[in-house]
């Protein structure tokens, strides 16, 4: 039973984690955007600007309501699946999380408020200090949140006594290697999700010749931030993935199926079906020596290759390679919606009545809407399960983890109740939110 208990508690934390990370990749550029939006009311008293933050505030707080309802059945998860990580890491995480809650959650939950319900009770400039606040928050959140998770992908500062890790320098646990590039990457793609979020449901409104005037300056600014963080984020990536060649090669070696070193520079793979079995890639589609460029920013630098690494420590290789492969085309199309939209709307060719190719452009733009938390979605998995088969890099494994004796069936219906919680959530939220889109701005 140790092998279904195994992976049921890895369903669990697969179920949880997709659906949490949602929010907080939302959230978090969301409400740079809506800071943005009031700074320019404030400045200029354009009463449309005004309507912009009303309307996304409006989102914003039901996506917000959804994640902390998401982060506590995850804290429920941990508790019954993986109990052995907080026993011999806790000295690390429990800090870490509570700083989380100090720090970031109750300076959002004390301004939020005013964000939303003190248009009419409080000044302009101290309506702008509170959503400044959250917009604050949400990055502290982030902080400690990555800072924990890093730790996990890159442990330092801590030493083990008798199997308990203790902290000897909490700047080194916190800031630990991968930390600043991870933080970066994600916050980069919060914005990413956020701004290309704004920008389809602009698009629609154009569409649907609502609201045009006030949607148009919206997907204005939202291209604009898309254009901006997507062509940021291949200067990201990259020092992401050369911090990762450094300090977890075999997450690499995954990512890249790559199984053996060749003579000279490396191939990249663009595409295959990876054999574990075999050890091979059937139907592979590669480029001589790019891979060797790309990956390690040297002629002839050698990738880590699966066959060197025992195989009681090499990671899955289907999962983050296609994930990975998922999350970088997926932001080549961000690059293009990014700068289409900005021309676009600068040019006046993003209308009701556009034609050819500006109007097969905004129909992609809206049926892009949502793929922005799919690419986040798909970047954890390859940080998560590239990460395998240690829950602490090279110090725990997942198995050892896990609650002892644990109950199967406490498991899967476990799984269930998360299940009917989060579809019903969802559901909620999916009817709120559209029919407020459907409203438009001009509703507020």
């Amino acid at each position: 039973m140790q092998g279904l208990e195994f992976i049921l508690a890895r369903s669990y934390f697969t179920l949880a984690i997709t659906f949490h990370i949602i929010f907080p990749t939302l959230n978090i550029g969301l409400s740079w955007l809506i800071l943005f939006f009031e700074s320019v009311f404030v400045k200029t008293g354009d009463q449309k600007y005004l309507k912009l933050c009303k309307f996304w505030s409006k989102i914003f707080a039901m996506l917000f309501g959804v994640g902390v309802i998401s982060g506590i059945m995850m804290s429920f998860m941990f508790g019954l699946t993986f109990s052995k990580l907080i026993d011999v890491g806790g000295n690390v995480l429990g800090p870490l999380l509570t700083f989380e809650v100090l720090t970031s959650f109750f300076l959002e939950a004390s301004f939020l408020g005013v964000m939303l319900f003190g248009w009419s009770r409080v000044g302009k400039k101290f309506h702008l200090f509170s959503t400044f606040c959250v917009a604050i928050g949400t990055l502290i959140s982030a902080f400690w949140i990555l800072s924990a998770n890093s730790f996990m992908q890159t442990p330092a500062g801590v030493e083990l006594k008798d199997g308990i890790v203790h902290v000897v320098n909490w700047v080194d646990v916190i800031f630990n290697p991968s930390f600043a590039w991870r933080y970066m990457h994600m916050i980069d793609a919060a914005i990413i999700s956020a701004s290309l979020f704004v920008f389809g449901i602009s698009c629609y409104l154009i569409k649907k010749d609502k609201d045009t005037e006030i949607a148009t300056k919206a997907a204005k600014i939202s291209a604009t931030f898309l254009m901006i963080a997507s062509l940021l984020q291949v200067f990201l990536g990259d020092g992401h993935g050369l911090n990762t060649l450094k300090h977890q090669p075999s997450k690499i070696a995954a990512l890249e199926a790559h199984w053996e070193n060749e003579p000279g520079s490396q191939k990249i793979v663009l595409f295959a079906v990876p054999n574990v079995k075999e050890e091979k890639n059937d139907y592979e589609v590669a480029i001589p020596a790019l891979g060797s460029i790309i990956l390690t920013h040297s002629k002839d630098g050698k990738i880590p290759a699966i066959k060197d690494i025992p195989v009681e420590d090499r990671a899955p290789v289907a999962i983050p390679f296609y994930c990975f492969r998922i999350m970088v085309g997926l932001g080549v199309l961000f690059i293009i919606l990014g700068i289409w939209g900005s021309i676009a709307s600068r040019r006046g060719t993003l209308s009701p009545r556009a034609k050819g190719m500006a109007q097969v452009m905004r129909n992609i733009s809206i049926w892009s809407t949502c793929l922005g938390p799919v690419a986040a979605i798909c970047g954890w998995y390859v940080t998560e399960v590239g990460r395998q088969p240690w829950v602490v890099y090279g110090v725990m494994r997942a198995k050892d983890a896990m609650t002892p004796n644990l109950d199967p069936y406490s498991v899967l219906f476990g799984i269930c109740f998360t299940g009917l919680v989060y579809t019903t959530i969802a559901i909620i939220l999916v009817r709120y939110v559209t029919a407020t889109i459907k409203k438009g701005y001009s509703a507020i």
